[in-house]
């Protein structure tokens, strides 16, 4: 698939997403707990680029492991 054709697919789907030929993964998700009735969200906006206690590929050139955490909680009883 051509770098093109993935931009095309990108701006399609994610619109307001796509800056230039990077891809604002952290907007969509937020946008789609919003869209999905979510309320409580705690966001760090870190750019994983520009802050060196993080890894980051597009900076380093070095692949290497991240995680993340989701976590719902119930609504009953003791939270």
């Amino acid at each position: 698939m051509r770098l093109a054709d993935v931009l095309a697919y990108a701006k399609a789907n994610f619109g307001d997403f796509v800056h230039d030929k990077k891809l604002d993964i952290g907007g969509i998700l937020l946008n789609q707990l919003r869209e999905n009735g979510v309320k409580n969200i705690y966001h760090k906006k870190i750019c994983t680029a520009c802050d060196e206690r993080y890894f980051s590929y597009r900076r380093d050139g070095q692949t290497g492991r991240q995680g993340g955490i989701i976590m719902l909680r119930s609504s009953h009883g003791k939270s």
